[in-house]
């Protein structure tokens, strides 16, 4: 087909096609793309949309309108309901971004579809700094961890003080290093680029989060726990480890299944990672996206000033939004109405919960897809609905403790004594468990 850029950017351009908008980006990525649509066939296009809908017919991520369109493209021309040369031009454009970019527009949006090998990757000061932030994430996430109110320094956090580092250390080391099996490595290779930025994030992504393990290690130390002496270092670093290389192992294995596959991609996990140090990395593009032309830098100051001046509110001046209790304040005295709807001691069933953006995010609302949110969701109701029903039928006895605790209690309703039940070495003495002597636990915990 003659002129077949021009009449593509035509159509994409008069809006007829929006979720095929990534095209209109002017630049070395976009004649790429062009490029391989110039290369493909229409009945080879045609093949890489038929492999596509068989392949994302069950994956929740891609998007449904898309599949929707693609099976009426594989019905022919007179079902897709257009003229001969546009539905041409669509097959196209839908089989390049598959074949050649990313079915998934998250994706594209973050990514592009080529690679500069002769950028550097792994490089002295990457290494350098991803160790460092490393340790220092680790050592400030361990220490806070067990602390009420908890600090922690999350990897969005280390991702934007690694790149000040890694530009400060592109000013003052020297352009000098050593040459191993004829690759030189140098302290400075150039300027600070988005592929060591990429590595360093996913050295602090990996190894700087507090580790479960830890909570069982200061419970069997430390001396109004179970004070057991014999937990040293050695003890502590190999089951560590152990259950860490657990994890890495068992997604080693099953690397076929939920790895390789791309609709295997978590988007919580990797795309915002990617669309801040894309963000943080690459030029300006200058675009108008419907009317829009403000700067990824005033856009982020903006937001982060308005955030901080909203968070005074509910986090100083007015903390009772954090935990919006609203319909326990139609009857305060009320304790039927406080278990069911209360957020703090009760099951929350409350259609607003909440004004604080820090509770609101707690589970990444922005990042999870709408389907496992509304299946998380869907599951709570479910469950709480349960709870309430074996809870007002004093179903073992718990109707006479707390909905919604984290403690355990005796057959009292009063707090549990774990020395109860373990002899003097703080071992459990099974000589001592007795009904009476056996903990509870509320049904919400």
């Amino acid at each position: 087909m003659p002129n077949l850029r021009e009449k593509a950017m035509q159509r994409l351009k008069g809006g007829m096609r929006k979720d095929l908008e990534d095209l209109l980006d002017i630049g070395p990525q976009t004649d790429y793309l062009f490029d391989m649509m110039s290369s493909l066939s229409v009945d080879e296009a045609l093949q890489i949309l038929e492999a596509a809908a068989d392949y994302h017919s069950d994956d929740p991520n891609f998007p449904s309108e898309t599949l929707r369109i693609i099976a009426i493209m594989l019905k022919g021309e007179e079902a897709y309901g257009t003229d001969h040369e546009s539905y041409i031009l669509d097959v196209l454009l839908e089989a390049t971004l598959i074949k050649f970019h990313s079915p998934y527009p998250e994706v594209r949006a973050i990514c592009d579809p080529t690679d500069d090998p002769s950028m550097p990757v792994e490089t002295i000061r990457a290494y350098f700094l991803g160790v460092v932030w490393v340790a220092i994430g680790s050592f400030i996430n361990e220490l806070f961890n067990f602390r009420q109110p908890s600090l922690k320094l999350r990897s969005t956090t280390l991702q934007i003080l690694l790149y000040p580092c890694g530009k400060l250390l592109e000013k003052i080391l020297p352009d000098k290093g050593i040459t191993l099996f004829g690759v030189r490595h140098s302290l400075n290779p150039g300027p600070w680029n988005f592929k060591e930025q990429m590595l360093a994030t996913l050295m602090v992504n990996v190894g700087s989060g507090s580790t479960n393990f830890m909570s069982y290690v200061l419970t069997m130390k430390l001396k109004f726990f179970f004070n057991q002496s014999w937990v040293a270092f050695g003890f502590i670093f190999l089951l560590n480890f152990s259950t860490q290389f657990m994890g890495f192992g068992l997604a080693g294995v099953l690397r076929r299944w939920v790895v390789y596959p791309s609709k295997a991609v978590w988007p919580p996990s990797l795309l915002p990672t990617l669309m801040l140090n894309r963000t943080l990395l690459l030029p300006e593009t200058g675009r108008n996206i419907h009317g829009w032309t403000i700067s990824k830098y005033k856009f982020f100051f903006i937001c982060l000033g308005a955030s901080l001046l909203y968070f005074l509110i509910p986090g100083y001046t007015f903390t009772a939004l954090s935990t919006f209790n609203w319909m326990t304040w139609i009857a305060p005295q009320n304790k039927v109405l406080a278990i069911v709807t209360g957020s703090s001691l009760g099951l929350g069933f409350n259609p607003w919960t909440t004004w604080d953006w820090a509770v609101m995010n707690y589970s990444n609302p922005l990042a999870i897809p709408f389907f496992s949110a509304c299946n998380r969701y869907i599951g709570m109701l479910f469950a709480g609905l349960l709870i309430i029903a074996l809870y007002w039928k004093n179903y073992k006895w718990t109707g006479y403790l707390p909905i919604n605790s984290n403690g355990t209690f005796n057959n009292k309703g009063s707090a549990f004594n774990a020395s109860q039940i373990v002899n003097n070495k703080l071992e459990l003495d099974l000589e001592k468990i007795n009904p009476t002597h056996l903990p509870l636990f509320p049904w919400v915990i």
